[in-house]
């Protein structure tokens, strides 16, 4: 049996990288509470709206205080994650930009990073224009077909953008 000392411990597996884990799990677990909070307070609008009469709904509808249907939760309501993610994307950003204090961001980070990189055969470079971070999991990475976040059309350029913010095509 090999001596513990001896054997190599992978680069990703840091106490830094322990606390990182740590708080986007319980940043997850904070936004589910509200997530549930806020579908609980949804139904019961929803069946308030439901009991109300067809001339009642017409007349709430008129005054713009009619019942607003989500097919799905919206993601404003990932508080925390978001939050996260946004501190992991800026870390990424150093040690993509080899950043002379990128030791500061890594920490384990980079080669967690690279670990899901090696498997879809993309690079630190390739950040934001072929990969970018999940709004969901922030610590999972994303190409543009698998985005989990929403796309938000701009009234004025016609054109559509990731919320929360990805694949922003960041010069270098």
């Amino acid at each position: 049996m090999e001596n513990l000392s001896t054997i190599e411990k992978p680069e990703h597996i840091t106490p830094e990288m322990s606390r990182l884990i740590i708080e986007v799990t319980d940043a997850e677990r904070k936004d589910e509470a509200r997530i549930a909070k806020w579908r609980d307070q949804y139904d019961k609008q929803k069946k308030e709206w439901e009991s109300k009469s067809e001339s009642d709904q017409r007349k709430f509808k008129q005054i713009g205080r009619g019942f607003v249907y989500f097919e799905k939760t919206p993601l404003t309501l990932h508080k925390y994650t978001r939050a996260v993610r946004r501190v992991i994307r800026h870390r990424i950003f150093r040690i993509r930009d080899n950043n002379r204090l990128s030791y500061k961001y890594d920490n384990g980070l980079k080669a967690w990073i690279q670990l899901q990189l090696k498997e879809n055969g993309l690079s630190f470079n390739d950040f934001t224009f072929d990969w970018d971070v999940s709004a969901l999991e922030p610590l999972k990475i994303v190409q543009p077909m698998e985005w989990d976040g929403d796309l938000v059309l701009d009234p004025h350029t016609k054109k559509k953008h990731c919320d929360p913010s990805a694949f922003t095509k960041q010069e270098m």
